[in-house]
């Protein structure tokens, strides 16, 4: 697990446009993060690989959040998959239940 990823902005850095560099680095690792990341399941706990559960919709944004609409392999049940950075760049990850499996 990569942790928490720290990215420090000074004005230098700024003024000599590698702002983007380091945007772009923070979202390769943020990439990464996820991609070795468990996700537990809000309704049977089931715990696994992101690549095994169903992506039901492309991912979009809300506000600094990465969204995926995952469903569950064991139990079918639909949910919610967010990821990001904070503002302060914490890693934020949590699940909001959509739909229960049949």
């Amino acid at each position: 697990m990569l942790g928490k990823i720290h990215i420090l902005l000074n004005k230098e850095m700024i003024r000599d446009g590698k702002y983007q560099a380091i945007v772009e680095r923070q979202a390769k690792l943020l990439r990464e993060l996820i991609e070795m990341s468990n996700i537990k399941c809000p309704f049977c706990d089931y715990k696994a690989d992101i690549s095994q559960f169903k992506l039901l919709r492309d991912p979009w944004r809300f506000r600094f959040y990465r969204v995926r609409m995952l469903q569950c392999p064991k139990c079918h049940g639909v949910f919610n998959h967010y990821y990001g950075l904070s503002s302060k760049d914490k890693e934020v990850k949590f699940t909001v239940k959509v739909k229960p499996g049949k």
